[in-house]
């Protein structure tokens, strides 16, 4: 079978996205650090941090002891620990960003 391909014309569109791989440490006390990250369009944020027992934690664990957060702000990442997130104080974030480039 024959494959069509159609070009597209300037103005039509312009979305590219890829992935973008950020290292990091969590506070070491309840608080927020901001990491640049230098693209604005950001479309999803997963981060991920092996705890003190040893076990990778997601950013959305439900156990207090091992949430912490990564919010949006302009183009800027903000982490964050509360003063219950005793098992990530301190620990090594890596952050998946995917944005339009």
């Amino acid at each position: 079978y024959a494959l069509t391909f159609k070009s597209v014309k300037s103005g039509q569109a312009s979305y590219a996205k890829g992935w973008r791989k950020l290292t990091t440490t969590l506070p070491s006390v309840a608080g927020e650090v901001t990491l640049a990250h230098g693209v604005t369009t950001v479309e999803t944020v997963q981060a991920k941090v092996t705890n003190s027992d040893g076990v990778i934690i997601y950013n959305n664990d439900i156990d207090p002891a091992n949430q912490f957060y990564v919010r949006v702000d302009g183009a800027n990442l903000v982490l964050g620990v509360t003063t219950n997130s005793t098992k990530v104080f301190g620990k090594a974030v890596t952050i998946y960003v995917g944005e339009e480039l």
